[in-house]
């Protein structure tokens, strides 16, 4: 049963400090937005919306994001690579340049071009130095002599500000592929071709266009034709022309070093060499292709000659055969993530609408619940029972069991309760029970219940059951299991359910979203209203007014073993989604490059058995999973006053290790405080030698206490530890 104890948070007056946590971000490889090549490295940016990542020739990958590496924005959307080998990259922000030691950044006040409700539709560099940009309806933007200029059809010889696409002429002109043609620049003067000049009729709608190392121009034009301009005389060819039988239309054009055209139509790419046309389709890619009609499949060609293009995802042609690459740095497919959970053997696994993803260390690997016989991939909920297995509530009712070994679906409760559609949550007694609450389509609460191979059903017509949802679920050690509603709490013993109203807390919520139980025994539970406790008997409530916490619009809570509570809640007008409350303190995890005021409110949270934090976000549509690592031990532990005296292991399960430096005082004894410096166990040693003493903490539950070593009345030391309990 629950321990009543004294509600410190209440009285204390707690204090938010933002910080510079360890942060990592896992997301799943997205859509390819741009890419660029030379020489040995190729970048590539992505719709996922974290960094960039370099590859090189041989295919090896880096990720370059706002957790490991300084870059000044969030998402990149055109990148390219200067002959310096600089790298340019437009961002929503402005325009970022990496010079191989430190980025630069020029927001849109500084280059004069505000990206909203404008779209860069190609970034360049060429030969003189100078760095340029198309837009769909701002002319073309470029960098020169350390200025930024805007040039338009009004102020320009561009016959349209929608420049879908621009390349450079080894003699130094420089082309622009617009919706009225193409012009090209020859120092001052320019030169437009349109369908009155060239006699092609599509000629006005110019998509892309390259130069060959002997100045030959091609551009795609129209719906499916492309057109060259060699000796100065226009030649139009159309797809049937060069061997495309399907119908289609025509994307972009690359050269490369040795002269060949690579072109690119609706879902094939072919090549032009000496030897003629050759075509690849999606029998050679490996994967269906999937159609756009813009910017349609992109192309680059690196300095051993490969070319790169957007199939695939992205894929690399060696010449022999083409290879395809992820972007992201983890096997999460894409879409929310609305699951995490934690097996025996620390394994991470994550659910949502893509799928199933395990995380195994450094390795991942994806798993799609249609290959067992499913009839969904989107994974709502997901537990690590006490006994191996991991449990996800699928979609449609199903539920994907993984023992270790073997996959096994159980449709049971789908057939015996055939009007709920998913599952709101899962938990676990530590003898393998397992406890389901379901989503009903139609009908009201209902809860399924696994024991011993057995399945029981628990619904108004056999239980105390609401007709709201049970949103979450906790269980006690010895089994007890209790269930969060709308405004109450129901308890289950095994034989006998009891309701406990919520509102009898005082607090002016209007829902309940998420509970979890302490390790005292009490339950936490989140509203929009503010934090509630129970104990068993007792209600109390936290809010920004009485307690200091973050936010009363609170969404998940979750406890790690070293004393910690950690609190999600509406990011709006605040630094952060989430804080810890550690030794009375509220600290706001503000991760990299937090925009204040974004809609990204935590969805799940799980704190893992090494007291990491895991969470995901409500409708982030960068399809992503946060991990937060406290890094307790070098967080938390105050400098010693006593010189260079050490404590370990540090986290320990039982003993510590003291050793101190010299001779030490004969009268030495060892003191464990809380965090309040409330005095818990005193420890005489007498005399020490180098080799130190022992301290065993007695029965002291988990979590974050003070050593302090004293003597002859003198404190000589301060050392933070953290007990790990099993």
């Amino acid at each position: 049963m629950f321990k009543t104890i004294s509600l410190l948070f209440c009285l204390m007056t707690a204090s938010l400090a933002a910080q510079t946590p360890e942060w990592d971000y896992f997301y799943p490889s997205g859509t390819v937005s741009s890419l660029a090549a030379r020489g040995n490295t190729i970048l590539v940016c992505a719709t996922n919306g974290y960094g960039i990542t370099r590859f090189d020739t041989l295919g090896n990958a880096t990720i370059f994001d706002i957790f490991n590496s300084d870059i000044p924005f969030q998402t990149a959307r055109q990148v390219c690579i200067a002959p310096a080998g600089d790298w340019w990259v437009q961002h929503p922000g402005g325009i970022a340049r990496y010079d191989g030691a430190a980025w630069t950044n020029w927001d849109t006040t500084q280059i004069g071009l505000v990206f909203t409700g404008t779209t860069v539709t190609a970034l360049e560099a060429a030969q003189d130095g100078s760095v340029w940009l198309s837009t769909n309806n701002k002319g073309v933007l470029f960098f020169e002599n350390n200025t930024w200029t805007n040039w338009n059809n009004t102020n320009s010889g561009l016959p349209s500000n929608d420049v879908r696409d621009l390349a450079f002429g080894p003699d130094g002109k420089k082309y622009f592929a617009t919706s009225a043609g193409l012009a090209q620049l020859d120092g001052s003067t320019w030169t437009v071709s349109n369908a009155a000049s060239t006699g092609l009729s599509n000629f006005n709608n110019c998509k892309s266009v390259a130069v060959t190392p002997a100045g030959v121009v091609w551009v795609t034009e129209g719906q499916n034709r492309f057109a060259k301009r060699e000796a100065g005389a226009w030649t139009e060819l159309t797809a049937a022309a060069i061997g495309l039988t399907a119908a289609g239309f025509s994307g972009q054009v690359e050269t490369d070093a040795q002269g060949r055209l690579w072109l690119s139509y609706s879902k094939s790419i072919s090549r032009l060499d000496a030897a003629g046309w050759t075509h690849y389709t999606e029998a050679a890619f490996g994967c269906t292709v999937t159609v756009s009609l813009s910017p349609g499949i992109q192309m680059r060609t690196d300095g051993a000659g490969q070319l790169w293009a957007t199939v695939c995802g992205l894929s690399r042609f060696d010449g022999q055969a083409w290879k395809s690459f992820s972007l992201g740095n983890s096997a999460l497919q894409g879409g929310q993530i609305f699951a995490i959970a934690q097996d025996t053997a620390g394994h991470m696994w994550f659910g949502g609408d893509g799928g199933i993803a395990k995380k195994e260390g450094d390795q991942w690997q994806a798993f799609d619940p249609e290959d067992w016989g499913l009839t969904s991939s989107r994974v709502y909920s997901a537990h690590g029972d006490a006994l191996g297995n991991v449990w996800f509530g699928a979609d449609n009712g199903e539920i994907l069991r993984f023992d270790g070994s073997t996959w096994t679906v159980f449709d049971t409760v789908v057939k015996a309760l055939p009007g709920f559609s998913a599952y709101w949550a899962i938990a676990s007694a530590p003898d393998g029970t397992v406890w389901f609450s379901l989503v009903p389509q139609a009908t009201s609460a209902a809860l399924a219940r696994y024991k011993n191979g057995e399945w029981t059903f628990f619904t108004p017509g056999n239980a105390p059951l609401p007709d709201f949802d049970i949103v979450s679920i906790a269980v006690q050690p010895d089994g007890v299991a209790w269930f969060l509603v709308n405004d109450r709490l129901l308890r289950y013993d095994g034989s006998q359910w009891t309701s406990f109203d919520s509102k009898a807390s005082g607090a002016p919520f209007t829902i309940l979203r998420h509970m979890a139980l302490a390790p005292d025994g009490a339950l936490w539970i989140t509203s929009d209203a503010g934090l509630l406790r129970f104990d068993g008997a007792n209600w109390s409530s936290l809010t920004v007014a009485n307690a200091g916490i973050p936010s009363d619009n609170t969404f998940r809570v979750s406890f790690d073993r070293a004393g910690g509570m950690y609190m999600a809640y509406d990011p709006a007008a605040k630094a952060a989604n989430c804080a810890v409350l550690r030794g009375g303190v509220w600290t706001e995890l503000v991760h990299p490059n937090f925009e204040p005021g974004f809609n990204t409110r935590p969805w799940v949270i799980l704190t893992d058995r090494d007291d990491r934090l895991w969470f995901s976000n409500f409708n982030d549509p960068d399809n992503g999973v946060f991990h937060y690592d406290p890094m307790l031990v070098q967080a938390w532990e105050p400098p010693a006053i006593g010189g260079p005296w050490q404590v370990f292991p540090n986290p320990t399960r039982s003993v510590l290790q003291v050793s101190v430096p010299g001779e030490a005082p004969p009268n030495s004894r060892f003191e464990i405080l809380d965090l309040y410096g409330k005095t818990l166990r005193q420890i005489q040693t007498g005399p020490l030698s180098r080799t130190g003493a022992r301290i065993d903490p007695g029965d002291l539950p988990s979590g974050t206490y003070l050593l302090r070593w004293v003597a002859d009345g003198a404190v000589l030391g301060l050392k933070r530890f953290v007990l790990l309990r099993e």
